[in-house]
């Protein structure tokens, strides 16, 4: 028909793989790292409160002694002692806060994780599929190219993309090349969009 319909960004299988697995290798240093830095945070946060309370304490202790002292004095330690209890609170409460936090900050670094995770995984679920072997020939597709994939499982024709698009742009596996590229979303055409899940 001659129309525009995308510009694939074609790749081997194994620069596909390498991305995803350097993509990986990243994604779970700063998972770790998040985890690391969240528990270091609260730590200090924690630290922060024990000190509050042991000044509240302190400023208790204080009141007590104060008791046969001026009206003044006693007046004195009776709001430093308000203070160290306003203080407590205000460090307790902000320790809930910064729990929220650390604990959407760990989140979000997993679901990255486990995004690229799920991509390493796809690449490589479409490559299990592909056999180049001299002893198997591949089978015709509906589309009428002849595909290798393995013969359990029958395509309309040579492509089969992932479903995942967390990370950008599907990927796509051709079975009559036997290469892997990612596909705009727009293209329409020449390729079957399928989810893909490994044959146990």
């Amino acid at each position: 028909s001659g129309d525009y319909v995308a510009t694939l960004d074609y790749q081997t299988v194994e620069e596909q793989l390498k991305t995803a697995m350097d993509d990986l290798e990243k994604a779970l240093s700063e998972y770790e790292d998040s985890k690391i830095d969240s528990n270091l945070t609260l730590s200090n946060q924690r630290d922060q409160i024990v000190n509050a309370r042991l000044d509240q304490e302190e400023k208790e202790i204080a009141v007590t002694e104060s008791a046969y002292e001026a009206p003044s004095i006693k007046r004195k330690v009776e709001m430093d002692l308000d203070k160290a209890k306003r203080k407590l609170e205000q460090v307790k409460d902000a320790y809930e806060l910064i729990t929220q936090q650390e604990t959407n900050k760990v989140t979000r670094a997993f679901i990255n994780y486990k995004q690229v995770r799920e991509r390493v995984d796809a690449i490589n679920e479409l490559k299990s599929l592909y056999l180049e072997s001299p002893d198997y020939s591949g089978y015709r597709a509906k589309c009428g190219h002849i595909v290798k994939m393995v013969p359990a499982i029958r395509i309309s024709c040579i492509l089969v993309w992932t479903s995942d698009i967390a990370l950008g742009l599907p990927l796509a596996f051709n079975y009559y090349l036997g290469n892997a590229f990612t596909v705009d979303l727009a293209d329409s055409k020449g390729c079957r969009v399928l989810p893909v899940r490994k044959i146990k």
